[in-house]
C-alpha cells in the first residue's frame, strides 16, 4: 500500500515550484556575478511544470481511484475547482490592481486585449485552445490541468484502474513518456497536448506503484535523482526522453517514503514549502511584476544591492505564497467544501499533499 500522507512528494513540490520561480527571475539573476555560472541550470526551470503534470496523475490517481466512480464524476470535479479558483482568481484580481497602478502613474494600458480573453481566463479555458500567455502567465499550466480533471482522469480510471498486469502499466508509461518527449506536441492547437501524455503516465504510474508495494524504492529515488542530475548536466545534451524517465523514477521511488532522499524532503520547512507551492507558482509571477517596477524605480547599479535585492525577491515570493495559502487558498477551500451542493462526499480524501501543481 501507499502511504496515506506521502510527505516526501510534498516536499519535493517546493523545489519544483522554486526552480520555476527563479526560472522567471533568471534574467534579474543574470546580472549577478556569482550566479552566472548556474544560469543554465536556471534556463532549465521550464521543466518542472512536467514534473508536476506526472506527478498529478500519479496522487491524483492514488487519492481517488478507491472511491471514484463515473457518477461521482461531478463531485470530484466540484472538489478540484474548490482547489484550484480562488488562488487562480485572487492572483488575476492583483493583476487588475497592477495594471491599475500603471495606468495612473503612465495613463495606458499595457496590453488592452487582455481584457477582452479575462472571462476564458477566469474559467481556466483560455490556453485549451491559445498558445498565448497574458495575464498571469504561469496559470496556463492551471488551464490544462483543469482540463485534466475534466477528461483525462476519467479516462486514466477507465485505463487503469483494472490492469493487473505489471508489464502492461510499464510499457504504458514508457510509450506515454516517450510519445510526450518525441511527438510534435508544440505544433498541436492550445497547450492540453502538453499534459495529456504526462498525466496518463502520472496514473499508470501509479497503478504500477500499488502492484509492487515491497519494491525497492530508495534505490529507485537515487537512480531517479542521479539520472536527473546526468540528463540536465549536458553530458546527454539535455535529453528531454532521460529527463521525463528521471521524474517518473525520482516520484515512483519517492511514494515508498523511506531513504535519505525522502527524509530530507520530508523534514517539515521542506513540506510546509511543498504546501503553499501552489500559492507560490500561482503568485510569483505577480511578485515579480511589482519587484520589476520597483526595481527600474530605483535603479540597481552594485553588485551587492542586487544580491540583496534578490535575496528580497525570494523572499518577498515566499511570504505571499504563505499569505495566500492561509489568506485565500485554504479558507476558501474549506468555504465551498462545506457548502457543496453534493449531500455525500464519498471522496473526502482532498489532502494538502503532493496533487501536481495542486
Amino acid at each position: 500500500m501507499i502511504s496515506k500522507d506521502i510527505k516526501a512528494l510534498t516536499g519535493v513540490r517546493f523545489f519544483a515550484a522554486l526552480w520555476v520561480v527563479l526560472f522567471h527571475f533568471s534574467a534579474e539573476l543574470d546580472l549577478i556575478s556569482i550566479v552566472k555560472p548556474f544560469k543554465w541550470f536556471l534556463d532549465l526551470g521550464h521543466l518542472a511544470v512536467p514534473m508536476f503534470f506526472i506527478l498529478s496523475g500519479f496522487i491524483l490517481s492514488h487519492n481517488y481511484f478507491p472511491r471514484y466512480s463515473l457518477k461521482d464524476h461531478a463531485e470530484f470535479i466540484y472538489l478540484r475547482f474548490a482547489r484550484l479558483w480562488p488562488v487562480h482568481v485572487a492572483s488575476v484580481f492583483a493583476l487588475m490592481v497592477y495594471m491599475g497602478i500603471i495606468v495612473v502613474h503612465s495613463g495606458h494600458i499595457e496590453d488592452s486585449n487582455s481584457f477582452q480573453v479575462l472571462p476564458f481566463e477566469l474559467t481556466m479555458v483560455r490556453n485549451w485552445l491559445s498558445k498565448d500567455l497574458v495575464w498571469n502567465y504561469p496559470a496556463w499550466s492551471i488551464h490544462v490541468e483543469w482540463f485534466a480533471y475534466l477528461f483525462l482522469f476519467p479516462s486514466a480510471f477507465l485505463s487503469f484502474r483494472q490492469i493487473s498486469n505489471r508489464l502492461i502499466l510499464l510499457l504504458s508509461v514508457s510509450v506515454l513518456l516517450a510519445g510526450h518527449a518525441f511527438l510534435p506536441i508544440a505544433q498541436f492547437p492550445g497547450m492540453c497536448a502538453e499534459i495529456i501524455f504526462l498525466f496518463l503516465a502520472g496514473s499508470a504510474l501509479c497503478r504500477l506503484r500499488l502492484l509492487l508495494p515491497d519494491f525497492p524504492g530508495t534505490w529507485v529515488a537515487i537512480a531517479g535523482l542521479l539520472l536527473f542530475i546526468v540528463a540536465i548536466s549536458g553530458l546527454f545534451n539535455h535529453s528531454i526522453p532521460l529527463i521525463y524517465l528521471a521524474f517518473a523514477l525520482l516520484i515512483f521511488g519517492l511514494s515508498y517514503d523511506g531513504g535519505w532522499i525522502s527524509w530530507i524532503l520530508s523534514r517539515r520547512p521542506i513540506v510546509y514549502g511543498g504546501v503553499i507551492s501552489y500559492s507560490m507558482y500561482m503568485t510569483h509571477a505577480v511578485v515579480l511584476k511589482y519587484f520589476a517596477s520597483i526595481g527600474h524605480k530605483i535603479g540597481i547599479q552594485t553588485l551587492g544591492l542586487r544580491i540583496v535585492l534578490a535575496f528580497f525577491f525570494i523572499g518577498a515570493v515566499l511570504i505571499t505564497a504563505s499569505a495566500f495559502y492561509h489568506l485565500i487558498e485554504e479558507p476558501c477551500n474549506k468555504a465551498l467544501r462545506r457548502n457543496s451542493p453534493f449531500r455525500s462526499d464519498p471522496i473526502k480524501r482532498d489532502r494538502h499533499q503532493a496533487e501536481g501543481l495542486i
